[in-house]
């Protein structure tokens, strides 16, 4: 243990000294070399070893050049050849974005190269700490810190996206998955902030439901315990033609800032989806929405809804996102409302625990998608 422990540091000192080393061949602008020592200390060092110190100084210029024009402009996105390219000819083309830091930002990139079949074959994607003067200018950048300004620089080079049709299509839909992706995080704390409020609204209603109304309570903690990701909320009312919008209710993906980007009309497929299922017999569901997620994992989207009365009527509050990765790994003896599936069978069955039909309802149940469980 002690020789890994040692061996690590040793790895480390070393690529602490080709940073120093690359760094030191930098014109000596201190704000210049922070950034290259920033973005040198998020990559390894091994992505740009076989850079001759004039290249690397380019490179890194660049990269410089292009990340305090896209800091005055909060945020910039460009494709373009890959700089390797033999007279301008090439397969490989470059897009490059400095944007403020915002979860999911390469996972919902990486979903639409896959659809569009181009193949990365070289990613760098620091996130730094950068502050500003007021005129704008930089006056640090370093490691990210919790609690300050992040912003993510990437550079991605592309195959596949070698003619100008294929890389403005790219462009264009970059541009509108990113985005969903901002809004979706200008309205994360707000969308928190309304699920527990509206948690606080149920926990007294007398209402009936197929199961007990604590499970629904616990539904929304197990949620927001790293097993879902909420993009957008809306509270909707419904009328006797038509279900309408609270004004002013839409955070994230469901607001009217992002409706113009909106390639899949998601707050229209709501409003229809809930008016179709509005004389549902249970006021409170969890289901799925016939619209793409613009984030993450381009599925349709999962919608958590509660018809809450109010002295203005009732109040249909949705809250739309997809369950994380992570959720397949929660027991489903131990999530809320699938639990009680389970038990169902298991005692309607008379089934004994540790018995071989016991444990054959756990393995059925474990093979199928968790959101259709639900």
């Amino acid at each position: 243990m002690v020789n890994s422990a040692q061996s690590l540091g040793s790895d480390k000192f070393d690529e602490m000294k080709k940073i120093y080393a690359l760094v030191s061949t930098l014109p000596a602008d201190p704000i210049f070399r922070e950034f290259a020592s920033s973005y040198l200390q998020a990559n390894s060092t091994r992505s740009l070893q076989d850079c001759a110190p004039d290249e690397f100084a380019e490179f890194i210029k660049e990269r410089f050049e292009f990340f305090k024009d896209a800091l005055h402009k909060n945020g910039d996105m460009r494709i373009f050849v890959a700089p390797h390219s033999v007279g301008g000819i090439t397969s490989v083309r470059v897009l490059e974005y400095v944007v403020p830091d915002a979860q999911y930002l390469v996972m919902t990139f990486s979903e639409v190269f896959k659809e569009l079949g181009l193949r990365i074959t070289k990613m760098l994607h620091p996130i730094m700490t950068v502050e500003t003067a007021e005129s704008g200018e930089i006056t640090s950048v370093r490691k990210p810190e919790p609690g300050t300004r992040l912003i993510s620089a990437t550079y991605i080079e592309l195959e596949g996206a070698d003619d100008d049709q294929t890389a403005d299509h790219l462009f264009s839909l970059i541009q509108s998955h990113l985005a969903a992706i901002q809004s979706s995080e200008a309205g994360r704390n707000a969308i928190n902030d309304t699920l527990s409020q509206v948690k606080q609204d149920i926990i007294p209603l007398k209402i009936e439901l197929p199961e007990p109304k604590d499970e629904w309570i616990n539904l929304i903690d197990w949620l927001r315990g790293e097993n879902f990701s909420f993009f957008g909320y809306v509270a909707l009312a419904h009328h006797d033609s038509k279900t309408t919008q609270v004004p002013g209710s839409g955070i994230g993906i469901l607001s009217d800032s992002y409706a113009k980007h909106d390639r899949n009309n998601t707050l229209e497929i709501l409003k229809a989806h809930s008016w179709r299922s509005r004389h549902s017999e249970t006021p409170f569901v969890f289901d799925t929405i016939q619209a793409a997620a613009p984030i993450q994992r381009f599925e349709n989207l999962m919608r958590l809804s509660f018809r809450v009365p109010q002295n203005s009527g009732v109040i249909e509050h949705n809250f739309v996102g997809l369950l994380k990765r992570s959720s397949l790994l929660a027991k489903n003896l131990e999530t809320p409302i699938i639990h009680l599936k389970m038990k169902h069978i298991f005692e309607s069955k008379n089934m004994l625990p540790g018995s071989y039909d016991y444990n054959e309802v756990i393995r059925i149940f474990t093979s199928i998608p968790k959101f259709e469980l639900f």
